[in-house]
């Protein structure tokens, strides 16, 4: 099976779009959404061992955003990744976004339960910040012609992005 062909109860369904496939993920929302909201300098917080977080890093370089800043919780447990507390992630986030050199604040990693903090983090940087599934969801709405617009879930949401 390849990356355009899916399985569900042993029956093949194979993705009339493959391309779509491969350009349509958490990391590449993410770099629209930064792009909808005009930001190009983006500090970086994972969970990832810090050779992981650095291919993230260069990935994200590549795309022409700017990473002058990142961080890692270094946890290779996809399990305990889970576990990280809000608490934590505020901390760590906030952290990175002081920095001055940094516009926004990209959490990468869909196992990290960040979306409920994402406005609490830019009220207090003043700054905007996504996460892998935050941007995903954003992206979706977007693609599907739809306008994502609840401010409680940040500047990503409060309608002005665009794609």
């Amino acid at each position: 099976m390849d990356d355009s062909t899916a399985s569900a109860s042993g029956t093949s369904i194979r993705c009339p779009c493959p391309v779509l496939m491969r350009r349509f993920n958490p990391i590449t929302a993410a770099i629209a959404a930064f792009k909808g909201l005009g930001v190009a300098r983006i500090a970086l917080l994972t969970p990832y061992r810090a050779d992981l977080m650095r291919l993230v890093q260069s990935y994200l370089c590549a795309s022409g955003l700017d990473v002058p800043v990142a961080a890692t919780f270094d946890e290779p447990d996809d399990n305990a990744v889970a576990r990280i507390s809000e608490a934590s992630i505020y901390s760590a986030a906030v952290e990175l976004g002081t920095h001055d050199n940094v516009d926004a604040v990209f959490i990468s990693c869909t196992t990290l339960r960040a979306a409920g903090v994402v406005e609490k983090i830019e009220r207090a940087l003043n700054k905007p910040v996504t996460t892998s599934t935050h941007a995903l969801a954003w992206h979706c709405l977007k693609l599907a012609g739809m306008t994502a617009n609840d401010p409680r879930l940040g500047r990503l949401y409060d309608g002005r992005a665009g794609l």
